[in-house]
């Protein structure tokens, strides 16, 4: 049993003002080292003509009555008492809200306000604060934006849901560079046409139809035009710095202006009027892409596969495609496709099929082209014999070329010295030929040579039997290529073997208690020869992103970390766990020990920011106990959000403002809080939760002080979330601990386990071994069937699970179920189909008749037989197999599968005089089973047999008949 962990919240006074006064003796001595204009002015009190604002100042300067001349101590101010004070939605409802500036414009030295949701309608005391870079007033009811005009120092502009329409004050602030205008009357941008400064733009909405006059705002990163009636996207077209465009819901149906944006990263356009995608396919550096409700045609799902090969790991939303594609196979002069023939081919979504090309006498074999071979979907194209797995339409055309006598012969050799952007490339030239050779290497990106071929330069006058070698640069770390040696003379140009190599992934580690930290658990003693490196990790998380780079990942070793993190604008990947592996007993702890937040985003990080397989516990603070996304718009993925605390009234555990963060498969559960808290809140945010399990606090899951509702799918929210695929249901945790006391809410647990129960195999991190439950979590395959599930133990269902585990080799297993079933039933034709699934058999000489239950195949022991093909899912983790069978003579396979050459029996069945063999197994290693019991000839009899979890069955005619361990 784990300890209690109490939390006592800290005591406040009630003279909020006298408390901040206390605090003021550290900001007191930086103040000789700022740089301010003093200007004479009367030593009688400011007139404030709002109490509240008033106030607000007094806290600030911690001053009562402040002169004119205490007004050029301020700097900074920020009042948010209606946002802090629950669901308030317009500040209409809040007596503390700001009405009037009046007063400010003696703060010559301000340069920060903030007064988001008051009351404010007039900026006029602004007007001559030159020294103002950030202001903040949005959710207010500011129609004129003409006191700005003349402060050409400000950099960033919050306005947004002010009810603005005219935006010709702004025309001059050239230094501006975030705008967040979204939610207002505007319909005309020309006044933004000159702010040449701008990178980011929030201007959804408005009603826009126009964006012309964006046309020359090179600089801007980030565009979010959603919600609005735009159809133009061509003032976007030389833009190329961007990389984040938000314009779903508007009516685009052009996307030709994107085609050369070759920095985008992210772009969401669900609910146009787009039919053609072609132009995406120039597109190679995006990470996010969303095309749903979108009238796409047919040939759209042709074009998904070269996008996804494009754009690696891209996570890609789009509308389902149909079931059934063409394959077209064609051949050059001087050899042909023998199997399975040319012309074309129809198939079922994802059926893997075998190519076979051969040469004719006095002819070689070259490649493979065609959109097959450009798509990706050949491992090797420079091999005759392949497969290709058929998810759209694609072309396949084999290539050859004659003999030419004299031509040289070379061997390509395995690549030395890789790194992360570097490998030695060798090569072996066993026969120049008639002449001296040039010698040099191609090397691309594996599965997509057409688009990504380079070669090396050449080296001259190379003789028999001589070794050269080339050093490539400037590779892609953690990325596998495939490279060829060439050789040439004067007779003819040759290239050796394909072969591969993957450089190494340039990853930042961080280990609590590795090999080479002189105090293990302990960040103030370290290695010192500390780098990040494997060998040497960084033993703090904040350390490792501090000496981080842009778009470095970050792999944080189990442990638990004693600390709060600042992700400090970078993007970075801080993964705690591979979900491809199962041995591991935890993802890692990040502990805050009540020390502030556990995480915090609050410098502009976007969706490539991502957070996963973590536990965050520990935290305490009055707004956000674990996470903070100020701003920013992170992914967190795969995270235990647990044992979290907020102390204020309308404090949350995760905390979200002004964000459009995206919560894939996290748990949050049994956090605590004081007063109408939440485990959400949001604040002027598109929030997107998915796949996720929100459950027991004594707090609301959800709560909106203002803005958009986040979009919640296919998650479990204690108390119903309105959502696609969302339920509220006991999520059935493994050994979950609840709240202590629920009068005393500091006071919890942290739970021993949140792997979801199962019936047929949960994993326990404790003794690293799949356990039975006697319940199962609804949980389970409950996930976005859009989200690959592959990663998940088998059986997965084909679909992820809910929570933290969700998509991970740690993620619960599903039901078994069968997983194909073939009758027999067709009478007629050469094709046999499966009632369950797509692993339909083609028929090969076999004959229809009748059978025990309806139809059955009649073969002739010799060369009839049926391909029910290579899927993955008939390889024999565990299965169960059962058939009918009526045979003539008592010998010979009945069910043979071979996966890698003709006799590594993966599985078969054969009879014999003395009665039935089973063998599973791989090469060179079987485990056979015999029964004791023979079927009698001419007759029917129902065979069966199981293998899994380390017992090997075989059942005749429903009774066990033989039995063995493994």
């Amino acid at each position: 049993m784990l300890p209690t962990v109490k939390i006592r919240p800290t005591q406040l006074t009630d003279d909020t003002r006298h408390a901040k006064k206390n605090s003021l003796l550290f900001v007191i001595c930086l103040i000789p080292f700022l740089t301010y204009s003093v200007i004479a002015g009367s030593d009688d009190p400011v007139n404030f003509t709002c109490e509240n604002l008033k106030m607000a100042v007094e806290d600030e300067l911690g001053v009562y009555d402040p002169t004119e001349e205490d007004m050029l101590w301020l700097t900074n101010l920020t009042y948010s008492e209606c946002m802090d004070a629950g669901n308030i939605v317009d500040a209409e409802d809040c007596d503390k809200a700001i009405t009037s500036l009046s007063g400010l414009e003696y703060a010559h030295n301000l340069r920060f306000i903030d007064f988001h949701l008051n009351n404010i309608t007039s900026l006029s005391p602004l007007a001559n604060l030159t020294k103002l870079r950030d202001v903040r007033v949005a959710h207010n009811h500011i129609l004129d934006l003409g006191p700005l005009k003349d402060l050409t120092g400000l950099t960033y502009l919050d306005a947004h849901r002010n009810g603005l329409s005219d935006l010709s004050p702004l025309a001059g602030l050239t230094n501006l560079e975030t705008l967040q205008l979204r939610f207002n009357n505007i319909r005309d941008l020309s006044p933004l046409s000159g702010l040449k400064s701008l990178e980011e733009l929030h201007i959804y909405g408005n009603g826009l139809s126009d964006l012309s006059p964006l046309a020359g705002l090179d600089s801007l990163s980030t565009l979010f035009i959603y919600d609005n009636e735009i159809s133009d996207l061509s003032p976007l077209a030389g833009m190329i710095n961007l990389s984040h465009i938000g314009a779903q819901n508007n009516q685009i149906s052009d996307l030709s202006p994107l085609a050369g944006l070759s920095n985008l990263r992210t772009l969401h356009l669900d609910e146009n009027q787009i039919s053609d995608i072609l132009p995406l396919t120039w597109l190679t550096s995006l990470t996010r892409l969303k095309l749903r409700n979108n009238p796409l045609g047919p040939e759209a799902c042709d074009i998904f596969p070269q996008i996804i090969a494009n754009n690696p790991g891209i996570y890609f939303k789009h509308d389902p495609c149909l079931s059934q594609y063409g394959l077209i196979i064609s051949s050059s002069s001087g050899g042909s496709v023998n199997t399975p023939g040319e012309g074309v081919f129809e198939y079922d979504n994802e059926t893997s099929v075998s190519v076979t090309a051969s040469a004719q006498s006095n002819n070689h074999f070259v490649n493979w082209t065609g959109t097959g071979a450009a798509s990706g979907k050949i491992e090797n194209t420079e091999s005759p014999s392949i497969t290709i797995t058929v998810d759209g339409n694609y072309t396949l055309r084999a290539n050859f070329a004659k003999d030419q006598s004299g031509s040289p012969s070379v061997s390509t050799y395995q690549a030395k010295n890789v790194g992360e952007t570097s490998a030695l490339l060798e090569a072996y030239l066993g026969d120049y030929g008639e002449k001296d050779c040039d010698g040099w290497f191609r090397y691309w990106l594996k599965g997509q040579q057409t688009q990504t071929e380079e070669s090396t330069s050449k080296l001259h006058f190379l003789h028999e039997s001589e070794l050269y070698a080339m050093e490539v640069t400037s590779l892609l770390p953690g990325t596998t290529y495939h490279y060829q040696a060439v050789a040439e003379n004067s007779y003819g140009l040759v290239g050796g073997n394909v072969r591969e190599f993957t450089t190494l992934e340039d990853v930042i580690h961080v280990d609590d208690d590795a090999a080479s930290d002189p105090a293990p658990y302990n960040p103030l003693v370290s290695d010192p020869r500390e780098d990040g490196t494997r060998s040497h990790p960084y033993d703090s998380i904040q350390e490792a992103i501090e000496h981080a780079r842009d778009l470095d990942k970050i792999v944080v070793h189990e442990g638990r970390y004693y600390e709060t993190l600042n992700l400090m604008g970078k993007r970075l990947e801080i993964a705690g766990a591979d979900p491809g592996v199962s041995d591991i007993a935890a993802f890692p702890v990040i502990d805050a020990k009540q020390a502030g937040t556990v995480v915090t985003f609050n410098h502009g990080e976007n969706p490539e920011c991502v957070l996963t397989g973590l536990v965050l516990t520990g935290g305490l603070h009055d707004t956000r106990g674990a996470i903070a996304c100020i701003g920013t718009s992170p992914t967190i993925r795969n995270c235990l959000i647990v044992d979290n605390y907020s102390t204020g009234p309308a404090g949350a555990i995760i905390y979200g403002e002004n964000s459009h963060s995206l919560f894939e498969n996290i748990t949050v559960h049994g956090n605590a809080g004081a007063g109408s808290g939440s485990a959400f809140r949001f604040t002027d945010s598109d929030a997107l939760i998915v796949n996720s399990i929100l459950w027991n606090h004594e707090l609301r899951e959800i709560r909106v002080a203002s803005g958009h509702d986040p979009l919640v799918t296919y998650s479990d929210v204690q108390g119903t979330w309105p959502g696609l695929g969302n339920m509220d249901s006991d999520p059935l945790f493994a050994s979950p601990r609840d709240l202590t006391d629920p009068d005393n809410p500091g006071s919890v647990f942290l739970a021993e386990d949140y792997h979801l129960l199962s019936g047929n195999g949960r994993w326990n991190p404790n003794s690293l071994t799949w356990e039975t439950d006697k319940l199962a979590s609804p949980c389970i395959d409950a996930g976005d069937p859009d989200y690959p599930a592959s990663n998940e133990a088998v059986p997965n269902g084909k679909r992820i699970n809910m929570g933290a585990y969700g998509g991970t080799a740690q993620a619960s297993r599903s039901p078994m179920t069968a997983l194909a079933h073939w009758t027999f039933d067709e009478t007629s034709g050469s094709k046999t189909f499966d009632s369950l699934g797509n692993h339909h058999g083609i028929v090969y000489g076999a004959a229809w008749t009748d059978g025990v239950l309806d139809g059955a195949l009649d073969f002739d022991g010799e060369d009839d037989y049926v391909d029910f093909g290579n899927s993955p899912d008939l390889v024999p983790r565990a299965m169960t197999m059962s058939l009918w069978v009526r045979p003539d003579a008592l010998e010979g396979f009945v069910v043979h599968k071979s996966w890698t050459g003709a006799y590594d029996k993966d599985y078969e069945l054969s009879l014999s005089t003395s009665g039935i063999k089973v063998a599973i197994g791989g090469v060179g290693e079987y485990t056979n089973l015999r029964s004791s019991t023979k079927v009698s000839a001419n007759e029917w009899s129902h065979i069966a047999f199981s293998y899994g979890e380390g017992v090997f069955s075989v059942y005749i005619n429903g009774a066990l008949d033989a039995s063995k361990t493994y």
